[in-house]
């Protein structure tokens, strides 16, 4: 069974933050003691375990109102709190829960709750967001059965009026992914490279090297190159949604530019696999 979280961005109001919620602009003017709230789009899914203990997904929805509040102690997050979709998450360190980070993920955990966030501003690392972040979550009730889960991207967006002009400028963003893969009787939890390619007009999307990780560490456990898959769509607005009708399977995936001059790329994705019949979903992140 996996637990994850989203995108980098989340908290509610307080736990050690200021006052208020600040509107979320770039993490680099994020105040280290605020608290700061990022609008997104997520694919959340209330979710049930059998008696064998084994966990699957029920209908994934897609929720565009979405947010991912962050509030910071000494510029070190203290609590994390996803709303607005159909299975919310919330952990804070004034009410029991522990949130660590290493040079790829934050993770946060309670007793029921479990958030993985890519870190926006690792040390020694080539993914350094600033305008947005992507994860994943789950949580349980007091017996440990999982109750709901989802993946989700917030940050900045570009806005339609700021993005450059279509088929005018070629772009490459180089990111990751984070997922779940659930086949029905069991869960894991997912990674890949991501690269989005553009003239803002059309776009080509490639997950590759899929792996699956142990969620603490990040590390991988065992390759899943079974999830590999490219498509291409067209941008519309500041964002794309593509339908994905590839040798994986078939669903679609959402994008999202983010940041004043599109310096990021963000979205979410689901899939249903052709080899297992399962149910694969993830949230992106990319920089240029």
């Amino acid at each position: 069974m996996i637990f994850a979280s989203s995108a980098l961005a989340l908290l509610a109001a307080c736990g050690g933050g200021g006052s208020g919620a600040e509107e979320f602009s770039s993490f680099s003017s994020v105040d280290p003691n605020g608290t700061v709230t990022l609008d997104g789009t997520t694919r959340p899914a209330t979710a049930s375990t059998d008696d064998s203990g084994d966990a699957s997904l029920d209908a994934i929805q897609s929720d565009d109102d979405a947010t991912a509040t962050i509030s910071l102690s000494d510029d070190v997050p203290t609590r994390l709190a996803i709303r607005g979709t159909a299975a919310d998450a919330t952990i804070d360190e004034n009410s029991g829960g522990t949130i660590t980070a290493n040079n790829s993920l934050i993770t946060g955990k309670d007793d029921t709750t479990t958030v993985v966030l890519a870190n926006p501003t690792p040390d020694n690392s080539s993914y350094q967001a600033n305008y947005q972040t992507y994860g994943l979550w789950a949580n349980a009730n007091i017996d440990g059965a999982l109750e709901g889960e989802g993946v989700g991207s917030f940050g900045a967006r570009t806005g339609e009026a700021n993005m450059p002009a279509n088929g005018d400028q070629q772009a490459v963003f180089y990111g990751n992914s984070i997922g779940i893969l659930d086949d029905g009787g069991s869960q894991v939890v997912t990674a890949s490279r991501v690269q989005v390619e553009t003239n803002f007009s059309q776009v080509e999307f490639l997950s590759e090297n899929t792996k699956v990780i142990e969620i603490d560490t990040g590390n991988d456990t065992k390759t899943a190159g079974e999830l590999n898959f490219r498509t291409v769509g067209t941008v519309s607005g500041d964002g794309f949604n593509i339908d994905i009708n590839e040798p994986v399977g078939t669903g679609t995936l959402d994008g999202q530019f983010y940041g004043p001059n599109a310096e990021e790329v963000g979205g979410t994705f689901e899939i249903l696999t052709s080899e297992t019949k399962g149910t694969y979903v993830a949230a992106f992140g990319a920089l240029q």
